[in-house]
């Protein structure tokens, strides 16, 4: 009875301890890296899982993801890496057309905010203020890019 007891036990442990060595899927890590970059703000966290779901390769619309939140992560802890991470995303994932073009946008937001920084302007926020997409938004934006023209 002991023995049968004391298998039994061992097993149990044994299961216990390889529910948690099974390895994670890349979807799985992409969900944590994207739950460490956003709601908890760990953007180093989020990086090492996002180059995780990189190096497993397998899927690579999710990769090509990945890679592009990596450069996001940089941008946003103000490290130079932004730009390579988001020219990887262009470079290895050319037939994921949507990961491409805002690794584009980025690259563009990056190089015209250079001028004002090595200028000494400090002082500046990017943002987006129209896509162009949307019936509601009419003509869009004036040239210089302070009047928004919209119907109402």
């Amino acid at each position: 009875m002991k023995k049968a007891a004391a298998c039994l036990f061992v097993f149990i442990l044994l299961a216990a301890l390889g529910i948690g060595l099974t390895p994670q899927s890349a979807s799985d890590l992409f969900q944590k890296a994207l739950t460490k970059e956003k709601a908890e703000g760990n953007l180093e966290e989020a990086i090492a899982l996002f180059q995780q779901v990189v190096d497993k390769g397998g899927d690579e619309a999710l990769a090509a993801q990945a890679q592009l939140h990596i450069g996001i992560c940089y941008e946003k802890l103000g490290l130079g890496k932004a730009r390579e991470s988001y020219q990887k995303v262009i470079d290895r994932y050319p037939r994921q057309a949507e990961a491409v073009r805002a690794a584009r946008e980025n690259l563009a937001s990056l190089a015209n905010a250079a001028p004002r920084i090595a200028g000494g302007i400090r002082d500046f926020t990017i943002r987006r203020v129209y896509d162009g997409t949307g019936p509601e938004w009419g003509n869009g934006l004036s040239s210089d890019g302070r009047y928004l023209a919209y119907t109402d």
